[in-house]
């Protein structure tokens, strides 16, 4: 992250949060620091599909290729797992999904605030099985990449939010500007028994809604929920279709952070999962029932 790019982003942050944190405070359903000093920077957060009381971070760009799992209950940080052969451009987001049994975790290597890289990749492992009966233990383990997938936007735009859709057995990936998001859609696709590598996404939606940050969709499909430095949108599927309700949204009020660049939901879907760039490093959950 350049220097420029770092004030202008705090600046807007701290715009937002002010504007939004006299009316927040209710939501917070627990709030517990990260026990890392490694996690400087978390830019995306994912409920395991393995365990749902552990969740999955990274840092943002300039750090090694890793993901860090920790206790949601505690914020006890469980893991530090390298993906080898990998150099981590600017990793913005992280989703999880069930792919024929197996439970994969998906980092879009996807910033692009200077609109200077064509191709962007999504880095696709198979969650790892952790032994959380080591409480005094942090485990550390290399992997290999399942996949990369390449892939382009028509134009080049900067992208910070992923999320898996598993209706439509693809993704979904939002831009960030000033004045509003594209909604793009990219397919899981195969051919041959093997995964597509290169493709381009195709335009879903536009909406008014700036700053995006993080994405997720829930694991019924029916919510997709999109974060930015201040209020996150929720939105949810038209009756039983697979088509998005975008005319019909909800404002979610979130805690105030310093840089909040990340959120998903819990498996249940009932409660959001927040972080914020910055040590040291908080967990917030959010209910969306209040």
């Amino acid at each position: 992250m350049t220097a420029y790019r770092q004030f202008y982003t705090l600046a807007i942050a701290g715009v937002f949060s002010a504007i939004w944190v006299s009316n927040t405070s209710k939501l917070v359903k627990a709030e517990i620091v990260l026990d890392s000093l490694e996690i400087t920077e978390s830019s995306g957060v994912s409920v395991s599909f393995e365990d749902p009381g552990i969740f999955w971070t990274h840092n943002d760009s300039g750090d090694l290729p890793r993901l860090f799992a920790i206790q949601r209950s505690s914020g006890r940080l469980l893991a530090e797992v390298h993906i080898d052969g990998l150099t981590a451009t600017d990793w913005e987001d992280i989703c999880g999904f069930r792919l024929e049994g197996r439970s994969i975790l998906a980092v879009a290597d996807i910033g692009n605030n200077q609109k200077s890289r064509d191709w962007l990749s999504l880095v696709l492992i198979q969650e790892p099985r952790l032994h959380v009966d080591q409480p005094s233990t942090v485990q550390v383990s290399h992997c290999q990449p399942t996949t990369v997938l390449e892939f382009r936007f028509p134009n080049p735009v900067d992208c910070e939010a992923l999320a898996y859709d598993p209706l439509t057995h693809g993704f979904l990936l939002i831009t960030k500007s000033l004045v509003g998001c594209s909604v793009y859609q990219l397919p899981l696709g195969f051919e041959n028994g093997q995964f597509i590598r290169q493709q381009q996404t195709t335009l879903l939606a536009k909406l008014a809604i700036p700053l995006v940050t993080a994405a997720d969709i829930s694991r019924d499909g029916r919510q997709l929920i999109i974060g930015t430095y201040g209020p996150a949108t929720l939105i949810t599927r038209t009756d039983n279709t697979s088509s998005w309700d975008w005319k019909h949204t909800r404002t979610i009020q979130l805690p105030n952070r310093k840089q909040g660049e990340s959120i998903c939901f819990d498996d249940s879907g009932k409660h959001l999962l927040l972080t914020s760039e910055g040590v040291p490093t908080p967990l917030l959950e959010v209910n969306l029932d209040d």
